[in-house]
């Protein structure tokens, strides 16, 4: 049972990370590295980034886009935001489930909170990783047990942001949250009964 594996620490450098985790992460912050640097050149790449990426109706002659659009942020305090619980959650996941399983609910929830979106949002398009934050979040909640309290503090957090977004800031496509949210639990309750997904439980 959940309450007799060892609890899931914190990663503190890089290098506690699983080289696919690692990549992530790369790869979101140098996106928001070029784009800050174009917007410094007064290059218009973020806007065209957003343009060919964004969360929107042409998913339909791009589905690509279901996932694109977490790649591209509004700035680095959009990115920031979102990175913290990404790094937490990745980290969680990929321990207890697996890296295969980290990389499925990763997908899982960018597609679901796109879904969610376009099926519910009334913004004319999304961009960002909070789908990906609140689906990773949602799928630690299953061994919650093993969880830090860092972990726990920032679970909580994102369950308040839920509902006082919807109320006080609807343009933050809660939409999203919410579904990619439910995707990550149903994905990560799934993979806990697939012995293909899990990693070994420490011994």
């Amino acid at each position: 049972m959940n309450h007799q594996l060892p609890k899931i620490t914190i990663p503190t450098t890089p290098a506690d990370l699983h080289p696919s985790v690692r990549g992530l992460i790369l790869v979101l912050a140098a996106a928001e590295l070029l784009f800050a640097l174009s917007s410094a050149l007064d290059a218009p790449l973020r806007e065209q980034a957003i343009s060919a990426l964004a969360a929107n109706l042409a998913w339909t002659a791009e589905p690509y886009r279901l996932i694109s659009y977490g790649f591209v942020h509004a700035d680095y305090l959009h990115l920031l935001f979102n990175l913290v619980p990404i790094v937490l959650f990745s980290d969680a996941v990929s321990l207890r489930l697996g890296v295969k399983a980290w990389a499925f609910l990763s997908l899982l929830s960018l597609a679901g909170g796109a879904a969610g979106f376009l099926l519910f949002g009334v913004s004319p398009a999304m961009i960002g990783a909070s789908g990906l934050a609140y689906g990773l979040a949602a799928a630690a909640l299953p061994f919650w047990r093993q969880l830090g309290a860092l972990h726990l503090l920032m679970l909580a957090a994102l369950a308040v942001l839920l509902p006082v977004s919807v109320w006080f800031a609807p343009g933050t496509a809660w939409e999203a949250h919410a579904t990619a949210a439910i995707c990550g639990f149903a994905g990560s309750l799934l993979i806990e009964r697939v012995s293909d997904f899990r990693a070994p439980a420490p011994e």
